[in-house]
């Protein structure tokens, strides 16, 4: 039986996507700093961490996944993208818009 690599992709050195199979993919993973397409700190209880997952969905490829944590705990749900781009300017996207409700729930102080 052949491998089949359809469902895994990691990032080579040249920063391109290519197929893998599954130990190659999880010998990736455990390469945080080469997954990590940007973590951002909105406050003391809300963080944004968007990653490479290298997994292949069903009906696109989304590659790439944003999440939002409140105190560790899931916030929002995933954002998932297709490209690095999409990831990156979706992340700062949620990121302007998280800073903006922070700014509006804080107090006035006279």
């Amino acid at each position: 039986m052949g491998k089949d690599t359809s469902r895994y992709r990691i990032i080579n050195d040249k920063n391109e996507i290519v197929e893998a199979n599954i130990y190659e993919w999880a010998k990736f993973f455990e390469q945080e700093e080469k997954r990590q397409v940007s973590v951002t700190t909105i406050s003391n209880a809300i963080f944004v961490s968007t990653v490479f997952t290298g997994l292949v969905g069903f009906d696109s490829p989304q590659l790439f996944e944003t999440m939002v944590f409140e105190f560790g705990k899931d916030k929002e749900g995933a954002y998932k993208w297709d490209t690095y781009m999409e990831a990156f300017n979706g992340h700062q996207e949620i990121v302007d818009r998280l800073e903006a409700e922070e700014k509006e729930e804080l107090p006035v102080i006279n």
